[in-house]
């Protein structure tokens, strides 16, 4: 039991280590959102036939919510940097319009068409995205309060 508790601490350290690195290197964050942008392009670029199982189903549902979620995430990163959290909206409405041009890039691909659903399950990425960077942001503010008043004691 100790032992997964510890493992369970580092694992958190070590995602709290890495946030504020991509946010003090947004190129980072920005080189990561516009490779997910490109990635996300081509994919819509894609023919019915050349799409493994058709693009449906489970699958399709989950692409969605994952690409735009790291859409999102990176994107708030970027902009964000730990500082204005009022530019998370600002990420957000990029990742929704994107959303929204990729159903319409969509719909003049042979073979496939656009869908309100497929714009539905990014806005859930999209919006999942931006309440786990809230929360990261929130999480560190509390852990770096009590480490700040340790080092001015010290």
């Amino acid at each position: 039991m100790k032992i997964k508790n510890t493992m369970l601490n580092k694992s958190k350290f070590i995602i709290l280590k890495m946030f504020p690195k991509i946010e003090k290197n947004n190129y980072i964050a920005w080189i990561c959102s516009l490779t997910i942008a490109v990635f996300i392009f081509y994919m819509s670029s894609l023919t019915s036939q050349q799409i493994p199982r058709g693009g449906s189903g489970a699958s399709a549902y989950l692409y969605h919510v994952t690409v735009f979620f790291f859409l999102a995430f990176f994107l708030a990163a970027a902009l964000v940097k730990e500082k204005n959290k009022k530019l998370l909206l600002l990420s957000v409405a990029i990742s929704i319009i994107y959303a929204l041009s990729d159903e319409i890039h969509q719909s003049f691909v042979t073979g496939r068409n656009s869908s309100l659903k497929d714009v539905f399950l990014d806005f859930i990425g999209i919006s999942f995205a931006s309440l786990v960077y809230l929360i990261s942001l929130e999480y560190r503010k509390r852990i770096t309060k009590p480490l700040l008043i340790l080092n001015n004691i010290i």
